[in-house]
């Protein structure tokens, strides 16, 4: 069983996910932290002999044990105990642009740069224009469609 509320049982058809970790601890401000997190590792290793292209290959991303990259919900977690922190899987995305795209979103909704109670220091997202697979599911997304929650 995961530690991610929200994951689904069977993540084969799944490039990755955009998450929040919540701090439920009753002693501290109740902070969140959105990101995304791959659930394959590509793994690059030199060529074989007499070969000229790198092997690639890929593996599991270890999620499970994923707790974000804030330096500040790291010392948070060191501090009061995994007990009181809390992992949410927001959407299941099937491609690494889908997985972009949503964390970005997520992090302009949740307003994460202005909001004190986000551990977000930084939407550091690098995103190209919408693949052809996609261009439909996205021509007419709706930003509005997904009000922001306040937990």
């Amino acid at each position: 069983m995961s530690s991610w509320n929200k994951m689904p049982e069977s993540t084969d058809q799944y490039h990755g996910f955009v998450y929040k970790i919540y701090n439920n601890h009753p002693d501290s401000v109740k902070k969140y932290y959105i990101g995304c997190k791959k659930l394959l590792k590509r793994i690059k290793r030199k060529p074989l002999k007499g070969k000229k292209r790198a092997r690639i290959s890929f593996v599991d991303n270890n999620v499970d044990e994923y707790w974000g990259s804030s330096e500040e919900l790291k010392r948070d977690i060191e501090k009061y105990g995994l007990d009181f922190f809390s992992k949410e899987v927001i959407h299941m995305c099937e491609t690494q642009w889908e997985m972009k795209f949503l964390e970005m979103f997520e992090q302009m909704k949740h307003n994460v740069l202005f909001d004190v109670a986000s551990y977000n220091g930084i939407i550091n997202v690098r995103i190209n224009s919408v693949p052809q697979s996609l261009q439909e599911k996205y021509k007419n997304f709706n930003f509005n469609e997904y009000p922001a929650r306040k937990d």
